[in-house]
């Protein structure tokens, strides 16, 4: 008994230890999990968790297999049909019997039938080949939209992660300020308490460093926000651990130069034209269809039938066999007259494609003017940027010079909080403009890369 006892225990304190060393494991796996949330995000990673997290490029992605299968499935409307029918019928009445033409009389009759039959569309106006052709093209555009929809994506996420560093570099640089404000303040209550200052410039002191704190606070909530708008891009939890990389991009920024013609080219490889010049496909192509329905549709048809109503003898299959009738036929259908339907769609479909293409047009003139705006922007942010980059340096110089005369006594405190002020008003109108023109580049280099890509596939094409 006690040895039963003891391999008992045995058990359980294996079973324990098993379970302690599960449960370890998996607080290793939950702490190596919080540790890895805990990484710092780069631009790339975020753009890339999003393209494959989000919910509407998923969305895009079913609509994409959907139109795969229409398109799929106009293809197989070019086969024949066919059917295999089979009908039994009982007669307790007054019945002829179809193998001799007899009439029964008030007797129990059967009757089995069977028919193998086919049917196949020689010609109807190209209108299958004109729906496979449609159904290509309406899987192509969104295919596009779906290119589209990234590309949106991408740059909604660029402009939220370089706002979110420009406000972190805000609230860095306030913060740095509002270090400085405080040794100033305690170098003042000390200058007021040996009678080298007035006890006004103390007071004016405090109210800077009040104005200052409050401004800390303001930014630190403007990182909370786009940090927050950034991770609902993201679709990330807002309890999540997320901070971003902060990016080194150099004293200086260089400048950015495209000219009319790699805009145009740019524009012409966007994903927005390429939307636009499908869908004049689609009209084009609808022209066709209306002008199908026009034209007599010729179809050939074949069946293969037998019945068999006697089931007294014992050769049913070969009376089957025997009553076999097969048929061929040819049928031709010529529309006439449909209240000018046909003639009407045919004009509606032209006039659509007419206004596809006029569409077509006023798209790429929006695109080219739209990446020219941006080519502008640069230019002058470019220029903004190296302005703001002297006169910071000039309000810096200023700062320290006014700086050191308010300690000796030179400059009074209201000249020394305006040169301040005037310090933080230069800090951050050189950091807008700087993550602005950042902004900009990107973007431009984000559509220079689309129509790099575009120019390889062509070139690929023009090898094979």
């Amino acid at each position: 008994m006690s040895s039963l006892g003891n391999k008992v225990t045995i058990i359980l304190t294996m079973l324990v230890l098993w379970l302690c060393g599960f449960t370890i494991s998996r607080g290793e796996s939950i702490d190596s999990h919080i540790i890895t949330s805990k990484k710092l995000w780069s631009l790339e990673e975020c753009i890339d968790y999003a393209l494959e997290n989000n919910i509407k490029i998923k969305m895009q992605e079913s609509e994409i297999k959907i139109s795969k299968l229409d398109h799929i499935n106009s293809i197989l409307h070019i086969a024949p049909e066919i059917r295999l029918i089979g009908e039994h019928n009982l007669n307790w009445g007054r019945s002829v019997n179809i193998q001799d033409l007899e009439i029964v009389e008030n007797r129990l009759s059967q009757l089995s039938s069977a028919a193998l039959c086919g049917e196949i569309t020689i010609f109807d106006g190209l209108q299958r080949e004109r729906n496979i052709i449609g159904n290509r093209l309406a899987k192509e555009i969104e295919i596009v939209e779906y290119e589209e929809l990234k590309n949106n994506i991408i740059i909604e996420i660029t402009k939220s992660y370089l706002q979110l560093l420009l406000n972190k570099k805000i609230l860095e640089a306030k913060s740095s300020n509002l270090e400085g404000t405080i040794s100033q303040r305690e170098r003042t209550a000390t200058l007021v308490e040996v009678g080298e200052q007035s006890y006004g410039a103390l007071l004016d002191m405090e109210a800077q460093l009040a104005w200052e704190r409050v401004e800390v606070a303001t930014a630190q909530s403007s990182v909370d926000m786009e940090k927050l708008s950034l991770m609902q891009l993201l679709n990330l939890n807002h309890e999540t651990p997320f901070e971003i990389i902060e990016p080194q991009y150099g004293e200086t920024l260089k400048g950015i130069y495209i000219g009319y013609e790699s805009v145009t080219d740019i524009a012409s490889s966007l994903p927005e034209l390429r939307i636009k010049e499908l869908e004049c496909q689609v009209y084009k192509n609808q022209i066709g269809m209306a002008i199908g329905a026009l034209m007599p549709r010729v179809t050939l048809n074949g069946s293969l039938n037998t019945f068999v109503n006697d089931y007294h003898t014992n050769n049913i299959f070969q009376r089957m066999k025997s009553n076999l009738n097969p048929t061929v036929g040819v049928s031709i259908a010529i529309p006439i007259f449909s209240k000018s339907g046909n003639y009407l769609s045919v004009k509606r479909a032209r006039i659509a494609f007419n206004r596809a293409k006029y569409s077509l047009a006023e798209r790429n003139q929006e695109l080219v003017s739209k990446l020219q705006r941006v080519v502008t922007d640069a230019e002058g942010y470019y220029r903004q940027y190296i302005a703001a980059e002297e006169n910071l340096k000039a309000m810096s110089e200023s700062f320290r010079i006014t700086s050191e005369k308010f300690n000796n006594g030179i400059v009074s405190s209201t000249d020394y909080i305006v040169s301040k002020n005037n310090l933080h008003e230069a800090q951050a109108n050189f950091l807008q403009i700087k993550y602005q023109y950042i902004f900009q580049v990107k973007i431009i280099e984000f559509y220079e890369n689309i129509n790099n890509k575009k120019l390889g596939e062509r070139y690929e094409k023009r090898e094979r």
